[in-house]
């Protein structure tokens, strides 16, 4: 997270002081962003400021540029004090930070990301224009598969929305959450900017033909496309492994074996939580893969120093080294799901501690 607890509730604040045209102005003259990247029109929606802090999480590197352009506009409102001091932080911060490639982050927005060797060198890869067309992480639910999303979306930020657009499908979030394979597929094709047109007859067929002609519908409606994408999609479908209809399992199966037989090109697909049931189908070879296990005495080490380099106020010496040996010693006490959420919640507390 960029701000600190008391830095979003200033922000929240002075954003609650302002109209959503208001805020717009800031925005886009700061980075070029608009509210309507972040909250619907719908009367559901949540308050503009709340939404607002939310997207600012993952958005680190536009946090000072948004928090400066509030000041000028606003230098009396009673938030500007702390918010000034939350952009000198983060200003420092983002100056201290080692300047290494995207994939490489060890924070983003606010997650601490712990090793994922293979994910990062699959990234590198697609950066450098490697072909790799199917991204597979695997492992026990609690090892932080669906923190993937993060770094893979940080990842497609940094280079631009001109080259990657990123897409994340949360099959059991509040989105897709018991979704019907019609819905699933509206939804892709809408985000994707793909033709609108008649979906194929459910009625009668089984789960497996339904998917069947879905997948065949996708394909086509990609083909009629009359200009290559825009942006090279990354399109991450999480949770795939969990209680969800039958035929959106095979319809998701059904675009990686596409993928990976050549069609969808420019496109490439990450299954974060593969279901076992339905392996995939690849002769060639050609899906990269990550298995998640459980966390080594030397990947927590290296994330608590990583960690705390970043800090505006770094510990070191007997401090620094009683905080590894802390997290360390969760080893002796926790295993596999249990010990990642322990790790994790030690390094969010050290990231607060040193101000990161």
């Amino acid at each position: 997270m960029p701000l600190l607890v008391d830095e979003e509730l200033a922000l929240m604040r002075l954003a609650d002081d302002l109209t959503q045209a208001e805020l717009d102005h800031v925005l886009f003259r700061a980075v070029q962003a608009r509210t309507d990247r972040f909250i619907g029109a719908n009367s559901a929606a949540p308050a503009v400021s709340v939404a607002f802090v939310a997207w600012l999480r993952s958005r680190e590197h536009l946090a000072p540029d948004i928090l400066a352009g509030l000041l000028v506009d606003y230098p009396r409102h009673p938030s500007s004090v702390p918010l000034a001091a939350a952009e000198q932080r983060l200003r420092a911060r983002l100056a201290r930070m080692p300047r290494c490639a995207p994939h490489e982050a060890v924070l983003v927005g606010g997650m601490p990301i712990v090793n994922r060797v293979e994910l990062r060198s699959h990234l590198a890869d697609l950066v450098s224009g490697y072909a790799c067309p199917v991204v597979v992480v695997e492992g026990e639910r609690g090892f932080g598969r669906s923190h993937s999303w993060k770094l893979i979306r940080h990842v497609a930020e940094q280079l631009g929305p001109t080259r990657i657009k990123p897409i994340g499908l949360d099959l059991v979030g509040p989105v897709l959450a018991n979704q019907t394979l019609p819905n699933l597929f509206a939804h892709l094709t809408r985000v994707l900017g793909i033709a609108v047109g008649p979906q194929p007859i459910c009625d009668g067929v089984t789960d497996g033909a339904l998917s069947a002609l879905f997948v065949a519908e996708f394909l086509a409606r990609v083909e009629a496309m009359p200009t290559p994408w825009p942006a090279t999609p990354w399109i991450v479908f999480d949770h795939l492994d969990r209680h969800l209809a039958p035929e959106v399992k095979l319809f998701v199966a059904g675009l990686v074996d596409a993928r990976l037989n050549g069609a969808l090109h420019d496109c490439v697909i990450f299954l974060l939580g593969p279901d076992l049931k339905l392996p995939i189908k690849d002769p060639g070879r050609l899906a990269r893969r990550e298995r998640l296990t459980s966390f080594l005495d030397a990947e927590i080490d290296a994330a608590v120093r990583a960690l705390n380099l970043l800090g505006a106020n770094p510990l070191d010496g007997a401090d620094l080294q009683g905080e590894v040996d802390a997290l360390r010693g969760l080893c002796l006490r926790h295993a596999g799901a249990d010990l990642a959420s322990a790790v994790f919640e030690g390094l969010v507390d050290l990231r607060e501690r040193v101000r990161a």
